[in-house]
């Protein structure tokens, strides 16, 4: 063999080999690169998964959110009243409240002018002790509420209140006067705290009762009692003239018959919460 042809051979082989070289890397690059595209395909695959799973808990754990704080529907709302006969009687009783306070709020101020010779400032001191009471009682009527419970209170506050509108027209002076209001004011604290510790008794034993609506209907009934008693006041006066002694007779038979009928049909609560807790372990 001579030199050239040996020298082509060899030059054959070198460029076979380094062809070679060339297309095993060019399949290493290739297998790579599907490799790398299967693994990030893969990845995003399991990142949507893992996206759709979180959107789903948190769609769910909305829905749940919505359900326990849905409000009542239209046929909730018209059944409200027919299901809750507790709430609804401690609503009226408070409502024969508001009345009989409705009525003696524009009287006392004439009777005390007109009867007692008060001033401005004297009247004005009156009006404020029934508010000054219910302020100091209103945290000892809460206690007593709790340890004897709530129809005591819902009985014995009107009781208190007959007995103050009494000594409040047979008072003679300005003492006896401001005394008066100011145990009328302990009587409606009585009440008023009784009332209040009942309808919270009652939602929180209940899950189907909307604390909020009923304590709208407990102050839309005691708003509507203290409207309606100065315009009783009005037709009073109209009927049987400018006798001061109408609006007294008239609010003390009031707070007499609330008295009575809170002893005989007024829900004692106090027990209702921990019956519901215990009835809920079980």
């Amino acid at each position: 063999m001579n030199a050239p042809c040996f020298v082509r051979k060899l030059s054959s082989a070198s460029d076979g080999s380094a062809r070679a070289a060339v297309a095993a890397a060019d399949a290493q690059t290739t297998t790579t690169m599907t490799l790398g595209r299967r693994s990030k395909t893969n990845a995003n695959k399991r990142a949507e998964e893992a996206s759709s799973s979180l959107s789903i808990a948190t769609r769910l754990h909305e829905e749940e959110e919505e359900e326990d704080h849905r409000e009542p529907s239209s046929s909730s709302s018209s059944s409200f009243l027919k299901e809750n006969k507790e709430i609804l009687s401690v609503c009226g009783l408070t409502f024969v409240c508001a009345l009989g306070h409705g009525i003696l709020a524009p009287t006392i101020p004439i009777f005390a002018q007109n009867e007692l010779g008060l001033s401005g400032a004297q009247i004005g001191s009156v009006l404020s002790s029934f508010a000054a009471a219910r302020l100091c009682v209103n945290t000892a009527a809460g206690y007593f509420a709790d340890r004897y419970g709530r129809k005591k209170l819902l009985a014995f506050g009107p009781v208190v209140t007959t007995v103050a509108n009494g000594m409040t027209f047979m008072s003679g002076s300005y003492q006896e006067l401001i005394g008066a209001r100011f145990l009328a004011g302990v009587g409606s604290s009585m009440y008023t705290t009784a009332a209040a510790v009942s309808l919270s008794d009652i939602s929180k034993s209940d899950k189907s009762v909307n604390a909020g609506n009923a304590m709208n209907l407990h102050q839309a009934a005691a708003l509507a009692g203290a409207a309606m008693g100065p315009a009783l006041i009005a037709g009073m006066y109209h009927t049987l003239g400018d006798d001061v002694r109408a609006p007294f007779i008239a609010a003390t038979a009031l707070s007499g018959t609330l008295a009575t009928i809170a002893y005989r049909y007024a829900p004692e609560t106090k027990g209702l919460i921990s019956s519901a807790t215990s009835s809920s372990s079980s």
